[in-house]
């Protein structure tokens, strides 16, 4: 039973988002604005979260988290398409494009490990944390074959044909701390 507005932008980054809640915090927001975060910038997570809350109080109806990290996912360092089962986050789009895993390659070669024809220039396959590769994978005629994160949020949003029946579970702990700032706030500013 809550009303959501999100503010979007163009190719946002942790850096402008974390920004957004230092100058947002200065002066008292009527609405609380909620910034959630990804977790594989551990230079941001710092700054942006407090474990002890579930949540980072900036004061002034401004808060910010980073996403939890699912039952499904061993690694810490995770991005929101990792709240999605690897089957999910792997589904070909119309196109023959898809989202692929940094474990799916060689570390050293960037070869895709089950198809010889597919490999990356993305350096994210060097990372011992699993990563979301969503660019630079190329076929054997140089084609790009990665699906953009973007391109995949709409697809599931659109429900489009295969991205129509994912599961939502691992974000219900998402609206659990959005719940508990909600509550918070709202006790503060009665």
């Amino acid at each position: 039973n809550v009303e959501v507005d999100f503010h979007e932008y163009r190719d946002p980054c942790s850096s402008q988002l974390l920004e957004m809640c230092k100058q947002f915090c200065k002066n008292k927001q009527d609405i609380p604005i909620i910034a959630i975060f990804d977790r594989d910038e551990p230079n941001i997570m710092k700054n942006i979260h407090d474990d002890s809350q579930g949540f980072k109080d900036w004061e002034n109806g401004v808060y910010s988290f980073a996403l939890p990290i699912p039952k499904h996912r061993e690694n810490k360092e995770i991005c929101i398409e990792h709240h999605y089962r690897d089957s999910e986050i792997q589904t070909i789009d119309n196109d023959k494009r898809r989202l692929f895993l940094s474990d799916e390659f060689h570390p050293k070669s960037g070869k895709h490990l089950s198809n010889p024809q597919l490999n990356t220039t993305d350096n994210k396959f060097k990372s011992n944390q699993l990563k979301i590769i969503d660019n630079k994978v190329f076929d054997s005629e140089n084609n790009n074959v990665a699906l953009s994160k973007d391109a995949f949020a709409t697809y599931i949003y659109d429900k489009e044909k295969g991205f129509n029946d994912f599961d939502f579970s691992a974000f219900k702990e998402v609206f659990e701390i959005i719940k508990k700032i909600l509550n918070c706030h709202y006790q503060r500013f009665r």
